[in-house]
């Protein structure tokens, strides 16, 4: 199973494995799974459809259904979004007070960076010119103490984890300055190969997976209640999002 996420990888490990664990009890098969620090490596593998199950955001569900075949079969309910945030007391209140800023974003093919740049050229702005500097930082926490420490003057990060840390870090009061437009959660997909039987017993585990005890944790880190079952049909609608902006 190929998981993405935007923490180190023992933050992901923490959270995933817990389910892996109830599902390799549930379906009686051995189950590992695996993540990159480099999206692009994520992106190559699913093109030569190296995982048979994916855990990964809109644009990579995308690429590994409309490219390699992947077949979303549950998914995390609702939607995620991007935020530009800083401190209340910092230098930005509005969109037009983040020009010549410093800005941190998540690093580059991260739904958050995606976003929140399509959100900015979507009213004309360029980002090479409006900002004083871009920084690409390694995940949310990396992001936030670039912000603490006075690296950067406004950051963009997922607009869910501005909710986990209580609009609050390092005891200062956080403020979302601007917000991007909404995708589908993270999906759940599975390889063409992979055999009807356990396609479908693999999609009824993920559905009853948040009433069990080893799955819980997963729940919890997440900030989710359940998993419900899907298709492509929620996704198909940001297709553009597959051609990533690296610039």
């Amino acid at each position: 199973m190929a998981v993405q996420g935007s923490h180190s990888v023992a933050v992901i490990a923490h959270t995933v494995q817990p389910l892996v664990d109830f599902l390799e009890a549930e379906l009686n098969v051995e189950m590992r799974w695996e993540t990159a620090t480099r999206h692009e490596r994520l992106i190559e593998h699913i093109r030569k459809k190296r995982y048979d199950v994916l855990f990964v955001d809109t644009p990579t569900t995308l690429v590994g259904h409309y490219q390699a075949g992947y077949q979303p079969i549950a998914r995390i309910p609702g939607v995620i979004s991007a935020s530009f945030v800083g401190f209340i007391d910092g230098p930005a209140y509005f969109r037009e007070d983040m020009k010549g800023l410093r800005i941190g974003y998540l690093r580059p093919m991260m739904l958050a960076t995606q976003l929140a740049k399509r959100h900015l050229q979507s009213n004309g702005i360029n980002t090479k010119t409006f900002f004083k500097e871009e920084l690409y930082l390694a995940n949310h926490n990396s992001a936030l103490n670039a912000l603490k420490h006075g690296r950067v003057d406004v950051i963009s990060i997922a607009s869910a984890v501005f909710g986990a840390h209580d609009g609050e870090f390092d005891s200062r009061d956080l403020i979302i300055i601007e917000q991007t437009k909404s995708v589908p959660q993270y999906a759940f997909s599975v390889s063409q190969k992979m055999k009807p039987a356990l396609r479908n017993k693999l999609q009824k585990a993920l559905m009853h997976a948040h009433k069990n005890a080893t799955a819980r944790t997963f729940f919890k880190k997440r900030i989710v209640q359940r998993i419900v079952a899907s298709d492509i049909k929620p996704y198909s609608p940001y297709r553009y999002l597959q051609r990533y902006i690296t610039n």
